[in-house]
């Protein structure tokens, strides 16, 4: 892998605080475990497609792809890689998909969304080539429930031993597992909890369906605002969860795990 610095945050389109701590860490992980040359690469539930922009512009990427059930979130998805031939996309769900040798497959906040988690981890694997990679990333301790779980269609929030014992189970060996978002998230928790619960009264009640679907683009609050002013806010705080990786104390984990 290629990124230098904070190069991932050149592809952000909507810079929530949250999604900036996460990127952070990203970033490093991508350095940290780099792909092959001619790597190609699945991202499951891509958003706006931040993370696969990112990637199909590194130098070592062949080829990748995405796949996700929300109409609109093709649609974003489809405008933004049109130009590029290597990049292909898919409007299904992921036990529908069929791709394999893939050299690494990305799901960020995708598994609290999935009833069968289990059975998701272990498609996966199907996908991966022998010590393929798997970026993943989900809300964090269930004590920590919130109103924008509610929102987004959350059916449950993990735990570090939770987590790593499924992806065992399914066929992975955890090289990493970082837990992120302390301390800024605890701070802003007061202020999403009123907003989210002021948009519950004042929307109609949706099934989970939909609010998944809605969860990964609709960003109407940060889409299209300028990325660095709010990286310049967030640069204190991504240093400071620096010291937490490895606590219980974020609002995330981000996870790294290798196919056996």
């Amino acid at each position: 892998m290629t990124s230098k610095g904070a190069s991932i945050f050149n592809y952000v389109s909507a810079p929530a605080p949250r999604y900036m701590l996460r990127l952070a860490v990203l970033g490093e992980l991508f350095d940290q475990f780099p792909l092959p040359d001619k790597a190609s690469f699945l991202e499951i539930g891509p958003g706006r497609g931040d993370v696969s922009h990112f990637l199909i512009e590194q130098t070592n990427v062949a080829k990748g792809a995405a796949i996700d059930f929300s109409e609109q979130a093709i649609a974003i998805l489809q405008q933004r890689f049109q130009a590029y031939s290597n990049f292909s996309l898919c409007q299904h769900h992921i036990a529908e998909h069929t791709l394999e040798a893939l050299d690494l497959i990305c799901a960020f906040e995708v598994l609290e969304h999935v009833e069968q988690d289990l059975e998701f981890l272990q498609h996966c694997v199907t996908m991966l080539k022998p010590d393929g990679l798997f970026f993943m990333s989900v809300p964090a301790y269930q004590r920590k429930w919130q109103k924008q779980d509610e929102w987004a269609g959350h059916l449950r929030r993990y735990e570090r031993q939770e987590l790593h014992q499924k992806l065992n189970k399914a066929g992975f060996k955890l090289e990493r597992m970082i837990d992120y978002g302390y301390p800024l998230m605890n701070l802003l928790l007061p202020i999403k909890e009123r907003y989210y619960r002021e948009d519950s009264r004042n929307n109609s009640p949706q099934s989970q369906e939909e609010k998944t679907k809605k969860s990964g683009v609709d960003r109407h609050l940060f889409a299209n605002r300028p990325v660095w002013p709010m990286l310049i806010f967030c640069y204190p705080f991504i240093l400071m969860q620096k010291l937490f990786y490895n606590s219980e104390q974020g609002d995330g984990l981000i996870a790294i795990a290798r196919k056996l």
